[in-house]
């Protein structure tokens, strides 16, 4: 396991004999005394995907995804550009065809349905913004 802290290499080890203390004391540059306990247990699912797929060519497709997002809990989803993350956003907000189903507090969400996803609220914060969140003046 290697720790990068602050841009540089902060530590170099074996898993073996790693303890829990030493790699927390490698990442944050301090014991840590207590950790935090969850103050909260996860509630029910907000948004479920099965079998998503959306075919975007030449990269960025998804092959039958399953998620489940539950309150509570904060996902990120991450990954090199073209594997798949844009494809996935786009067809939980209804902005590119997909097969599979979405559902949204229990409720599916039928594909291509921009409008309805923007009534519940559903937003976007772009990766590109130049050139998909501005509309310059002409």
């Amino acid at each position: 396991v290697t720790v990068l802290r602050q841009g540089s290499v902060n530590g170099d080890f074996s898993t073996q004999g790693l303890s829990r203390d030493e790699l927390v004391r490698a990442m944050i540059g301090r014991a840590l005394e207590k950790l935090p306990k969850r103050t909260s247990s996860l509630g029910s699912s907000l948004l479920s995907l099965k079998g998503l797929s959306v075919k975007k060519e030449p990269r960025g497709s998804l092959h039958q995804l399953d998620l489940n997002i539950r309150e509570g809990e904060i996902v990120g989803i991450a990954g090199v550009e073209g594997n798949g993350q844009s494809a996935l956003i786009e067809a939980c907000l209804g902005l590119t065809p997909y097969s599979g189903h979405i559902s949204y507090l229990g409720k599916p969400l039928p594909p291509s349905t921009k409008k309805i996803r923007e009534s519940l609220n559903f937003g976007l914060i772009s990766e590109d913004r130049h050139s998909q969140s501005l509309s310059p003046k002409t």
